[in-house]
């Protein structure tokens, strides 16, 4: 085992410095209903309240897609050259 000794302290990450990390490398899906995506997006105003949409989200929270269609989701994320890893 190797053992490495702290010999500079560090500054906690800004709020801003946080969700900057990843950037553009990192989003994150997460499924709404279309109640719960009116709620979060204004703009879905007009989502069907019991459908299940599936959300992209840039590291800092931005939303990049929203689509009822499995393939849209894929299609989007090859064309944007990233990978799907799962979170446990």
């Amino acid at each position: 085992m190797t053992h490495i000794e702290k010999t500079e302290a560090y500054a906690p990450l800004s709020v801003e410095e946080f969700l900057a990390l990843g950037g553009e490398d990192i989003v994150y899906r997460r499924r709404l209903t279309g109640k719960q995506l009116k709620d979060f997006l204004p703009e879905a105003k007009n989502a069907p309240e019991n459908q299940i949409f599936d959300a992209l989200f840039g590291a800092d929270g931005t939303p990049l897609l929203v689509t009822d269609d499995k393939r849209s989701l894929t299609d989007w994320l090859d064309e944007a050259g990233m990978d799907m890893a799962l979170r446990h």
